[in-house]
């Protein structure tokens, strides 16, 4: 069975506020696993609405989080939740074992490993750790 790995929008953002390669990370972490990048429709609407309203840093880091997504060819589903983190919430909680969550939100990360799914996190502001 093929892991899915979501993606959360500050994942996305990473490359360009933290310098942290978070494609050759995941891969590093995940090079034992049948895995395929994925999001969801709500990560990229964020991404977009960042990108048009915010200013500064976080406008660019969007701007190139929106770059990345077509660019790696992160498979993009159909968000059920309009709210990001309930949505990721809903499909760990549903497919448990083979979904590993990519996010720095410390909620969401409780809430996945609550509901018995994987979180992939930065640590140390350098790489990226399971936790």
């Amino acid at each position: 069975m093929k892991t899915l790995v979501f993606l959360d929008t500050n994942f996305f953002m990473m490359p360009y506020n933290e310098r942290i390669d978070v494609f050759s990370e995941i891969e590093r972490l995940l090079a034992d696993t049948d895995y395929e990048l994925v999001t969801v429709s709500s990560v990229e609407k964020e991404l977009v609405r960042i990108s048009e309203k915010a200013k500064g840093k976080d406008k660019v880091a969007a701007s190139v989080g929106l770059g990345l997504l077509a660019a790696k060819k992160v498979k993009i589903m159909e968000s059920v939740e309009s709210y990001v983190d309930k949505e990721l919430i809903r499909r760990t909680a549903e497919g448990r074992s083979s979904i590993v969550v990519c996010t720095n939100d410390k909620a969401l990360r409780a809430a996945v490993k609550a509901s018995g799914g994987r979180v992939i996190s930065m640590r140390g502001r350098t790489h990226l750790e399971f936790v």
